[in-house]
């Protein structure tokens, strides 16, 4: 696992450093089938991430057991050492070639010979990548056994990347009919609209935007079209085929629907006298809100109507329940007793028999992936819609707060590995991620911060609770919801589908490095955030107990909040 790691994080590290370091649309105007590969370079990573993509979910596991089955040690350690100068060797040519290319002059060989090299350089570095995972004659065997679903995945990586050049085609047919509609929607509102079908402009006297090709819609039904794939794919045993196959076209048209509304409702925004929320906050979020809106709601419809969904196994159930009851009637008979009454018609005749379901479905208590993932999809979703109205600082962040401990005290019942038991250990921990942060991670102080400039602007008594609001968040809320998911449940979850029969603080490799580095990614810091996951994953394997990583959580926030107002390190809080 910890080979297979590095290696992933290798091939990452220069991909990134590669696509970050060069743009081909730097590349001169210039003609010929050598110019227009490299102009072309990055449909090829596309590919490369669209198979990679689809052959794991349609075989991750099968092609995980293959690997794991393969004898080691795969290679020596003098084998490696020199595969891996080797390929570092070919790497630097790579990248001295393709800086020739896109930046420098070619004065010994003519473009087209230069571009043949870069192409030869470049399959090269991917060829000695490949011998550093496998030798060949366990590549040709690995082939041999899984050619189908390596076939498959890049058959499905290929018209990925099709269907995306096809959209983009499609942009300009979409924006007209965007245009359109958004011009409709406007009419009913305003008896003067501005509409410039020309230069794709579209407004109000008082506020005109520009239907760019992001806003005509084509990246939502592409991003649409991933999602019902994939749904269908994971939940085709849950669905009805053909039928299901309809929520693609029906989420296309109410996505595309609804971004004309969203539209619309920007150029309202900016015309009614708020175009820093209209062009800020709103343009920015409002985008993915439609989007999840759209995505949730396809799911929810498939799982609930008959026409898309096979009978749930609570149907089958309730079913069996029923001819159980009239078997037992019918037994009743036979031997003279009186008939049974029904369980539901007893539960009703009680004076409480209209709330009894209710109060069963309360002792009961949420679903654990419920209630483990809820306060933090609760927090994102508020981000989203407050961010949608504010630009640039978040005047109603209070309300993170009450969704959240909402949500938590709803599904109070659920978190039963949250019992207390004293030690010193999280404390010390959580300052020390305190210490880190602060060494990694600018602290801005009195450079110049929407959060400063928003708590300028409000009231001293709104400002006031809203900075209490934002410790409190900072404290409480958001290191109970955030170790929920990244501690409590996205570790248990990457080993085991049953993960609650996992003890909090067992992790595999896998499971702690992906759960440390996405929640470094969503802090934004990722190298601060992966650092500070892997010490909080480290305090709950102290004593497998889950309030461990809380606490930790919970000192370095506190510690922070009192650096930030005590310094004005506002951009800590960014």
């Amino acid at each position: 696992m910890l080979r297979w790691l590095l290696l992933a994080a290798l091939l990452i590290g220069e991909v990134l450093l590669l696509t970050l370091r060069f743009d081909a649309g730097t590349l001169p105007e210039q003609s010929g089938w050598w110019a227009d590969l490299l102009r072309d370079s990055h449909l090829l990573l596309q590919l490369v991430i669209a198979t990679a993509a689809a052959t794991l979910l349609l075989g991750g596991a099968v092609l995980w057991d293959e690997i794991r089955q393969l004898p080691a040690p795969l290679l020596s350690l003098r084998t490696s050492g020199i595969l891996f100068l080797g390929h570092l060797t070919v790497l630097a040519l790579f990248t001295g070639v393709t800086t020739l290319l896109l930046e420098g002059d070619a004065v010994v060989l003519p473009k087209p010979a230069w571009t043949i090299l870069w192409l030869v350089l470049g399959l090269t570095v991917a060829g000695s990548w490949a011998l550093l995972a496998l030798p060949v004659r366990l590549w040709l065997l690995f082939l041999r056994r899984n050619g189908l679903i390596l076939l498959a995945g890049f058959g499905i990586g290929v018209l990925t990347v099709s269907a995306g050049l096809l959209l983009q085609r499609c942009w300009l047919p979409l924006a007209e009919a965007t245009l359109w509609i958004v011009r409709a929607l406007l009419g009913l509102i305003y008896t003067e609209v501005v509409c410039q079908p020309d230069e794709r402009i579209i407004g109000t006297a008082a506020f005109t935007v520009e239907i760019a090709p992001q806003c005509s819609g084509y990246e939502g039904v592409g991003l649409l079209s991933v999602f019902v794939a994939v749904y269908l794919w994971l939940f085709r045993h849950d669905l009805r085929f053909p039928h299901a196959l309809l929520l693609w076209p029906a989420g296309v048209v109410v996505l595309w629907l609804a971004n004309a509304l969203r539209i619309t409702a920007l150029i309202v925004l900016g015309t009614g006298g708020w175009p820093e929320v209209a062009l800020g906050g709103f343009h920015s979020q409002a985008g993915w809100l439609v989007f999840n809106a759209v995505a949730l709601g396809l799911a929810v419809l498939a799982r609930r109507l008959r026409f898309f969904a096979v009978p749930s196994v609570r149907e089958s159930v309730s079913d069996n329940s029923e001819l159980r009851t009239q078997n037992c009637e019918l037994a009743d008979q036979t031997v003279g007793h009186a008939p049974r009454v029904p369980e539901k018609e007893q539960a009703a005749r009680l004076p409480y028999g209209l709330v009894r379901p209710f109060l069963e479905r309360r002792t009961q208590g949420p679903h654990p992936t419920t209630a483990y993932l809820m306060p933090f999809l609760a927090i994102l979703a508020t981000t989203m819609l407050t961010s949608a109205f504010t630009a640039g600082f978040d005047a109603l962040y209070p309300l993170r707060v009450l969704a959240a401990a909402a949500v938590l005290w709803r599904c109070r019942r659920a978190y039963t590995e949250l019992h207390w038991s004293w030690s010193w250990q999280p404390f010390v921990l959580g300052t020390a991620v305190f210490v880190l942060w602060i060494a990694l991670v600018p602290s801005g102080i009195g450079a110049p911060s929407p959060l400063r400039d928003g708590l300028v602007h409000l009231s001293s008594a709104w400002a006031a609770v809203w900075l209490i609001f934002r410790i409190v968040g900072a404290v409480i809320t958001v290191p109970l919801a955030e170790e929920l998911v990244f501690r409590g449940y996205l570790p248990r979850r990457l080993q085991s589908a049953d993960w609650r029969q996992l003890p909090p603080g067992q992790f595999t490799w896998m499971s702690l490095l992906v759960s440390s580095i996405l929640f470094g990614v969503m802090h934004g810091a990722w190298l601060a955030g992966t650092l500070a996951g892997l010490a909080y994953a480290f305090a709950v394997s102290r004593r497998g107990k889950l309030l461990d990583a809380v606490l930790a959580h919970a000192t370095t926030n506190a510690l922070l909040a009192g650096y930030v107002l005590a310094t004005g390190a506002w951009a800590l809080w960014s």
